[in-house]
């Protein structure tokens, strides 16, 4: 079984849009079964969130990115997982400077929930 990486909506983001970046090279990775990638729904909704705010007046392109969010999605055989127990992001934003522990589930919480997470994804395929 190949190593399991966990990737917050910063990753995910970085592998869809921006070509050649590190993210979009582990994503390559990923589709080739080097690794296989988890996230949580919480990264999964910030992800799509942040593409819907940033191309909301673009719809063409909208749509274009939309499609092939979800063929990454299928290429990279993305894992998600339970998301965290809100109260366990909650206290690790407190740990992040810079960070506001009292935002929504789903306001920027991706990147507070990979620590969160990370218990859930080492338990992963070890049953």
């Amino acid at each position: 079984m190949p190593p399991i990486l966990f990737a917050d909506s910063n990753v995910l983001i970085e592998a869809l849009l921006i070509p050649q970046s590190a993210a979009y090279v582990v994503a390559e990775m990923v589709a080739r079964g080097v690794f296989d990638l988890a996230t949580c729904q919480i990264c999964v909704t910030d992800t799509e969130n942040a593409i819907v705010g940033k191309l909301r007046n673009k719809p063409d392109l909208l749509d274009q990115v939309i499609e092939n969010w979800e063929k990454l999605k299928t290429d990279i055989r993305l894992t998600v997982l339970e998301d965290p127990e809100l109260d366990l992001v909650s206290r690790h934003k407190r740990q992040v400077p810079g960070s506001n522990a009292t935002q929504s589930r789903h306001s920027g919480s991706g990147c507070c929930a990979f620590n969160a997470a990370l218990a859930t994804c080492n338990s992963f395929g070890q049953s």
